[in-house]
């Protein structure tokens, strides 16, 4: 309620601060900031933009005069993010963008590891025309994405060492293949050296070396993918064919299908263009998708335990891969929190495995999402931007 004044006088006047509040809140703002006139000319600075023109040897008025894009284009021989700035405050100013954001290391302000700060171009519409450009320190918040980073990746490592625990039944019967064909082809070619007649058989110790090389390279294949499954993953981005991947997981997992008697089809659109992304990554994505729906499939009837692989070209030429099964279906009480970490109704499982896909999947620019097919099991498709 408002307090009545007593004794028939007024309570004292307040002084009116509305003329000053424009000035005040301009003056109070944290970035540095600056009012650039339709030309890109600077016409207004606050404190904090007086204080970094200070310290960088700049004039006392903050560059007021100068023209902002002037500046930029000038020092864009030596600096890419002058040239994006250039490019974008001009962009704004013309009316192209309405806004402009652009993050970018500085190392002038201090010795040692570089500033990160993130500019911002606003356009000013009514009378003013023009932009407001600000700049405000976000190294703390790079240093917290960097250090997010980093734990997504070292969790995504130790998932992966996990998976290779779950395969390691998988693999030994893989290698096991190619290695008993050494120890007989080593057996043959022993034989053939002990018997002087067909020790001068140069035919059928060619035909052996042909074998050992063949089971030899085997072999090395088997743990080349293990090796490229478990190693420290650098994060080189690089022209991926998602085929290419799907195949190489579809073959590390032969075995583990044999073994779980279940069959993996693969549809694949031979004209698919590559994505931009990181190999090991990727096939960390299917192969944790591929298990998830062999977990799904493994109490049903051998017959019916079938997995569907397809790729083709989505909307805006994206790449689509959906992984299909036969099993029972995603469950009702997790279905809207399935990419949440630590959910699972596996007894087993660690409730990771598709958290860690949707995390790749969204450095990659794409999406994955759950698509229930109308005549049951699960299906789970992946979209990915094309190079």
């Amino acid at each position: 309620m408002r307090a009545k004044a007593t004794g028939g006088q007024r309570p004292p006047a307040r002084p009116d601060r509305t003329a000053d509040f424009p000035k005040d809140l301009w003056n109070s703002i944290s970035a540095s900031a600056a009012v650039l006139d339709q030309r890109g000319t600077i016409v207004a600075t606050n404190p904090a933009w007086l204080a970094v023109a200070h310290a960088g040897g700049g004039s006392p008025q903050g560059y007021v005069g100068v023209n902002y894009c002037d500046v930029a284009h000038s020092a864009a021989a030596e600096s890419a993010p002058a040239a994006q700035a250039a490019v974008g405050v001009a962009a704004v100013l013309s009316g192209q963008d309405e806004h402009f954001v652009l993050d970018y290391p500085d190392d002038r302000l201090e010795q040692g590891t570089p500033r990160w700060f993130r500019m911002h171009a606003f356009a000013l519409t009514g009378p003013l025309r023009g932009a407001v450009v600000l700049h405000h320190d976000v190294t703390e918040n790079k240093h917290a994405e960097w250090e997010a980073l980093r734990h997504r990746d070292t969790l995504t490592h130790l998932q992966r060492l996990a998976t290779l625990g779950e395969l390691a039944t998988s693999i030994a019967h893989e290698l096991n293949q190619p290695l008993a064909a050494i120890m007989a082809s080593a057996f043959t070619a022993r034989r053939l050296a002990a018997d002087r007649a067909t020790c001068n058989d140069n035919a059928a110790i060619t035909t052996i070396i042909d074998e050992l090389l063949e089971s030899t390279r085997r072999a090395a294949d088997v743990v080349r993918r293990a090796r490229a499954l478990v190693r420290p993953d650098e994060t080189v981005f690089e022209r991926v064919s998602p085929n290419e991947v799907i195949a190489d997981v579809a073959r590390f997992l032969r075995s583990d299908l044999i073994i779980r008697q279940s069959t993996l089809r693969l549809a694949l659109d031979p004209t698919l263009p590559d994505v931009h992304g990181n190999r090991v990554q990727l096939q960390q994505v299917l192969l944790n998708l591929l298990l998830n729906a062999l977990d799904s499939i493994e109490n049903q009837p051998a017959p019916r335990r079938s997995i569907v692989v397809t790729t083709h070209r989505g909307a805006d030429d994206a790449v689509e891969i959906c992984v299909r099964d036969s099993g029972l279906g995603i469950a009702p009480e997790i279905r809207d929190q399935l990419f949440e970490p630590f959910v699972t109704t596996k007894r087993k499982g660690t409730g990771l495995g598709l958290a860690i896909v949707r995390a790749i999947v969204h450095a990659h620019g794409g999406h994955v999402f759950a698509d229930p097919p109308a005549e049951g099991g699960a299906a789970f498709r992946v979209v990915l931007p094309t190079v």
